[in-house]
């Protein structure tokens, strides 16, 4: 229950933006779709990539899916800030 833990304790309104890549094998897959919901109905910038069959960490490993998820984050880095961030980085969106 420990919000410094896991963000599904905390109060997701006033976290910053997340971006999780999740496979269906790993152990915290439970807490992640956890997540996933309970941000859909809250002001949150979320995205989440949930990968069948993949385990803790597969993005590190060289095979097509840890290449794919590897491209897919170096991709999200070179965004620019959505609308959204950008209201959040100069305080004028109101909690």
């Amino acid at each position: 229950n420990d919000t410094l833990i896991s963000p599904i304790y905390q109060d997701l309104r006033r976290i910053a933006p997340i971006t999780v890549f999740i496979g269906t094998r790993d152990i915290m897959l439970a807490d992640c779709r956890k997540l996933k919901n309970l941000s859909a109905s809250l002001p949150t910038v979320f995205t989440y990539r949930e990968f069948k069959g993949m385990f803790h960490h597969w993005m590190y490993f060289d095979f097509p899916e840890g290449r794919m998820a590897r491209k897919m984050i170096f991709d999200h880095m070179k965004l620019k800030p959505s609308e959204f961030e950008l209201a959040m980085q100069k305080s004028e969106f109101e909690w």
